[in-house]
């Protein structure tokens, strides 16, 4: 149990949690408090979360904060290598969690990743979590070995088999994407099959939710083209619009191209709960959705003709649809994360040889080999 009567300054930790508002990037520190927190009935830590709007250049002032807290266990939510360094120099408990995706496009983002994985490979640091498979794929990618890597995710109530598969639409036929609205997310690619699909006499409609840079252009681009009045766009809908707009949809669109490192679209689980038949991108993050086409139709990334052609199949194809809508039961089980935040936390804190096996446990070589 941490020293309750470690010295530190409450005021301060105070002020800086109420700067949050002003953050970029944080890191979550467990240790000696007087207002303690019982995690479990033998662990006794509490959370705090220090918000600074660079922690790259304001590491000294991270530091400072660091040596006056005297943290037991470190929870490092962005991918800083100086926190890595004064955990491993102070023998300090250290779990990085990330929510990103991690891609060599630059030049400098093959050297920070680089850097970033020698530190991550150190035996000071056992685990490495990142949310969700395709997420911590791009870690193994740039060399951070899966016997490290955990994927983590939000655990929802609701399953695909509590819903039954859906049947052949009949026109009008309703499209959705729900997500960034940038090029490199496909959005312009959604538009343009859209106007194939009507210009080849299908009666199509679709909602588009989201913000980004195309939202403007993806607007005039529709009106240009006559079809205004056959998209929706929503660029802030709430949370009870847009699941509603998921029960009226037919089809849900994932067409983001390589360079998109958005990853997975948090809508999807609504989309799959729903059994909504998905029309993915051939990106990379979607290989585990798809199966080769046999659980969700794949058209080739920036190709909005190829789009519209598997859009257009499921509209012709009563059994391609059904199928495709029973399929999203096996998407939804080989998505599903072994741990959500939480457990990770307690799991990991606990620092009990039983949990640190569950952790080993849902690493992605463990995975892979209950699977094989």
């Amino acid at each position: 149990m941490p020293d309750a009567e470690a010295p530190y300054d409450i005021a301060a930790i105070e002020a800086v949690s109420a700067a949050a508002c002003e953050a970029s990037m944080a890191i979550s520190l467990s240790g000696a408090m007087s207002s303690q927190e019982a995690l479990k009935p033998d662990l006794w830590a509490a959370e705090l979360r220090y918000f600074l709007p660079n922690m790259r250049t304001d590491w000294h002032r991270l530091r400072s904060m660091l040596e006056a807290f005297r943290p037991t266990h470190i929870v490092l939510q962005a991918p800083l290598l100086n926190p890595i360094r004064w955990a491993r120099k102070h023998r300090v408990k250290i779990l990085p969690v990330f929510d990103q995706r991690f891609e060599n496009g630059t030049q400098k983002e093959q050297l920070l990743n680089r850097a970033l994985a020698v530190m991550l490979r150190h035996q000071a640091v056992p685990f490495v979590a990142n949310r969700r498979f395709s997420a911590c794929q791009t870690l193994s990618d740039i060399g951070v070995p899966k016997s490290k890597l955990i994927p983590w995710d939000e655990i929802t109530g609701a399953t695909p088999n509590m819903t039954e598969p859906r049947k052949a639409p009949k026109p009008p036929f309703r499209l959705i994407y729900a997500g960034h609205m940038t090029e490199e997310a496909g959005v312009s690619d959604v538009i343009d099959a859209i106007i194939t699909l009507n210009h080849r006499g299908h009666d199509v409609t679709a909602g588009i939710y989201g913000q980004g840079t195309y939202l403007e252009k993806a607007m005039i681009r529709a009106a240009q083209a006559q079809i205004a009045n056959k998209i929706g766009f929503f660029a802030d809908p709430s949370e009870k619009d847009l699941l509603q707009a998921f029960d009226e949809a037919h089809v849900n669109l994932l067409p983001s191209r390589p360079e998109d490192k958005a990853g997975l679209p948090l809508t999807l689980a609504s989309s799959l709960t729903r059994r909504i038949p998905l029309v993915v991108s051939n990106h990379r993050m979607f290989k585990r959705l798809a199966h080769g086409g046999a659980h969700a139709s794949i058209a080739k990334s920036a190709q909005p003709g190829v789009l519209a052609d598997r859009i257009e199949a499921l509209l012709r194809k009563p059994g391609l649809y059904k199928h495709l809508s029973e399929k999203t039961e096996s998407i939804w089980q080989d998505i599903q994360c072994p741990t959500d935040f939480s457990h990770l936390m307690l799991t990991w804190m606990s620092g009990t040889e039983k949990d640190d096996l569950m952790l080993q446990n849902m690493t992605l070589k463990s995975l892979a080999q209950k699977e094989s």
